[in-house]
């Protein structure tokens, strides 16, 4: 599928056009920290001073995966490279399958 100017227009495709098909992902690592509070005894900065006891950080870091499913095809041995993408978010199996599917079909 073309967009142009919000008109959408389909691009027929046949084995032989059909350069390259994969799946393309981006990883990107989330982190969080929590700290738990603290007990202080004492202050300042006299005989005792202060000290200070139960802080903890504690973090978790997620790796969140985006697919990609890149189609690279020609449609005359004298035309540019073309080059579509679909994107699955973290939807890998259908990624997958769509990039199979058009493996089979060349």
């Amino acid at each position: 599928m073309n967009e142009w100017h919000n008109k959408l227009s389909a691009t027929v495709l046949f084995p032989q056009n059909i350069l390259s098909a994969r799946i393309n992902t981006d990883t990107e690592l989330q982190t969080t920290t929590k700290q738990s509070g603290s007990f202080t005894v004492g202050a300042g900065k006299g005989l005792f001073g202060g000290y200070s006891t139960g802080r903890k950080a504690q973090s978790k870091t997620v790796a969140v995966h985006k697919h990609r499913f890149e189609l690279r095809y020609q449609l005359s041995a004298n035309s540019n490279v073309q080059l579509k993408t679909i994107d699955f978010g973290s939807n890998r199996v259908e990624a997958d399958n769509l990039c199979d599917l058009v493996q089979n079909l060349r």
